[in-house]
């Protein structure tokens, strides 16, 4: 008995000695880093302005509000400022009117349009901020075919107009590696042209409102 009460008055004394050293222990302070990569993903809406394409002797009137999957990959490079790369890709529907007697006055038909692009981005990684982005790559159009029939429409290849953009919206950090956004595009492309008249809108305009979630990784060095 006499060792039972002996080994507990040590404990206890052990235990009030050891609790003002902890207390004077001082905590380190979480260190607040920025990721070096980023990855992000999107869907929206992507309004295409109509397009004469002398090429094919063919109109397509874009409908409006085609849904747009986007996914992006950047390198941070400070001060919430990034450079990378950006994909994205629509099922677009239109009215599509050409010579040949499928589509003599216009039928209902579907494109790929599919957007790569350059892109630098600023903005902030803490809180609420501004998100500002300018894009450059290219527009393709490609696999055009008749709603109804299933039939192929020219062109058959894949068009493809250079192309650049302006981006503005907002964000706001969840925490240190993820944020969210929404962001409006106003973009321009520059579509072929040779051989059509002064009619022919030769750089027809294309916008978007997209919300999106980015993904921070590893540890900017």
């Amino acid at each position: 008995m006499r060792r039972v009460l002996s080994f507990l008055v040590v404990l206890i004394a052990g235990t009030i000695t050891a609790a003002p050293l902890s207390a004077q222990i001082i905590q380190p302070a979480r260190r607040m880093f920025d990721p070096g990569i980023w990855v992000s993903f999107g869907v929206g809406l992507l309004n295409v302005q109509a397009i004469d394409d002398p090429a094919t002797s063919s109109t397509w009137a874009f409908a409006a509000g085609s849904t747009q999957y986007r996914a992006t990959l950047e390198k941070a490079l400070g001060g919430g400022t990034s450079i990378g790369v950006t994909g994205g890709i629509a099922r677009a529907g239109m009215t599509y009117a050409s010579a040949s007697l499928a589509c003599l006055n216009g039928c209902d038909a579907d494109a790929d349009v599919t957007q790569l692009f350059a892109t630098f981005r600023a903005g902030g990684t803490r809180g609420f901020h501004q998100v500002l982005e300018l894009s450059a790559g290219t527009t393709l159009f490609s696999n055009f075919k008749q709603r109804s029939s299933g039939a192929k429409l020219a062109p058959t290849q894949a068009v493809n107009d250079f192309s650049f953009a302006f981006g503005y919206g907002f964000g706001y950090a969840l925490s240190q590696t993820t944020q969210v956004s929404v962001v409006q595009d106003i973009g321009t492309m520059l579509h072929r042209h040779s051989g059509s008249n002064a009619s022919n809108n030769s750089t027809p305009r294309f916008s978007g409102t997209r919300i999106g979630v980015r993904f921070g990784l590893g540890e900017r060095r």
